[in-house]
């Protein structure tokens, strides 16, 4: 792996944004224990209010289970990073970003399709609902997987959780601490995608996620920005939908 950037306090990079990474690695931990336990036991809201219109009960699930991961970014950034300090880091990002992190999206995508194609429809679960329930939890779905997931994810792995256990392990040098920090977001980006699945999880979906969590664990560390990989996970989940949409 190439050299990860300076994680030293006063660096320019964006992984140096956590100072004190011990507390925001406790409160990053829970909340993905939480969104885990969510994600595989949570019946869903239709089961309390099964007459209300599906796209409302869609939307309700999906803040129900994105709320862990959101609330534990936030609170890991008040804990961990001196203030405003996570927030300008996160501004740096140039055109060459958004390029390369595209072609990894790409080619992500691609290894999925030739190993494992995408089949079934986007559509398919909604299409006696009347129209306008059809269009609109059709909507709620493709706005969720396109930018939704995409920047939660994003913010949650590889723009806190990275640069957080990255700086706890410094001391270790950047390239340990890099690889360390690249593998245990992977691999809890992972889990959070496969656990709710328990052991019947396609190989698409496995390959998908593998390659997505390294690829864009790779750019974060490479480019010590987190533009690249929330264009990687974008136009791959993007990608996946035009393909269902077909």
């Amino acid at each position: 792996m190439a050299k990860t950037p300076d994680t030293r306090p006063g660096s320019s990079s964006f992984l140096a944004s956590f100072t004190r990474p011990t507390p925001a690695i406790v409160v990053l931990t829970v909340a993905f224990v939480v969104a885990a336990v969510v994600g595989t036991s949570s019946p869903g809201v239709g089961v309390f209010l099964p007459s209300w219109p599906a796209w409302v009960l869609r939307a309700l699930d999906i803040a129900i289970l994105s709320a862990p991961l959101v609330i534990g970014a936030v609170l890991a950034v008040r804990v961990g990073t001196p203030p405003h300090a996570w927030v300008r880091a996160l501004r740096r990002w140039r055109v060459s970003d958004l390029l390369i992190g595209a072609c990894v999206g790409a080619l992500v995508r691609a290894a999925v399709e030739l190993s494992a194609p995408t089949t079934g429809s986007l559509e398919g679960p909604f299409v006696e609902e009347p129209s306008f329930g059809r269009y609109a939890t059709l909507a709620v779905v493709i706005v969720t997987a396109v930018l939704l997931s995409p920047v939660i994810e994003e913010v949650f792995f590889r723009g806190i959780a990275l640069p957080a256990i990255a700086n706890g392990l410094r001391g270790a040098g950047p390239t340990i601490a890099g690889t360390v920090a690249l593998v245990l977001t992977t691999a809890a980006f992972v889990a959070l995608h496969l656990l709710p699945l328990g052991g019947s999880a396609p190989l698409g979906l496995v390959i998908g996620t593998i390659g997505v969590g390294v690829g864009c664990g790779i750019l974060t560390l490479v480019t010590g920005r987190l533009a690249a990989a929330l264009a990687a996970h974008i136009v791959f989940n993007t990608i996946g939908v035009v393909l269902m949409l077909g």
